[in-house]
């Protein structure tokens, strides 16, 4: 297309729900910076923007990589209130303590076991 004229960027749209006017939501954006910067205050009113790099798939990359991370999370919440539900407890009691232990996710990704990051941004594998 681009051979053609068209101007192109890819996107992925990280979202809390259906909602991409929510806090927690962004987009990601890749493609040539000139042409994310010729529509970026356009895409400002979507939601906030994350750009990638010129590399068109990148959005997509990071969009379906945090899909990997986030839809195993959802059954595994499922299966754990299912657990508190079937043992004959109340699930709302628990759903504080998931969202507590949630916030501890986030220190277990820098230096995870067998992923190091190293200074240049590749892993090295343990």
């Amino acid at each position: 297309m681009r051979e053609r004229g068209a101007e192109f960027l890819s996107g992925g749209v990280m979202s809390a729900g259906d909602d991409i006017a929510h806090p927690a939501s962004y987009i990601f954006y890749s493609g040539p910076r000139e042409i994310f910067d010729a529509h970026a205050d356009l895409l400002r009113r979507l939601s906030p923007q994350e750009y990638l790099g010129v590399d068109d798939g990148l959005a997509q990359i990071f969009y379906q990589a945090l899909l990997t991370i986030f839809h195993p999370w959802l059954l595994a919440f499922d299966q754990a209130t299912a657990v508190i539900e079937r043992s004959g407890h109340d699930v709302a009691r628990f759903v504080p303590f998931a969202i507590r232990s949630s916030a501890a996710f986030p220190h277990f990704m820098p230096n995870s076991p067998g992923r190091m990051p190293l200074a240049d941004g590749r892993i090295r594998r343990a």
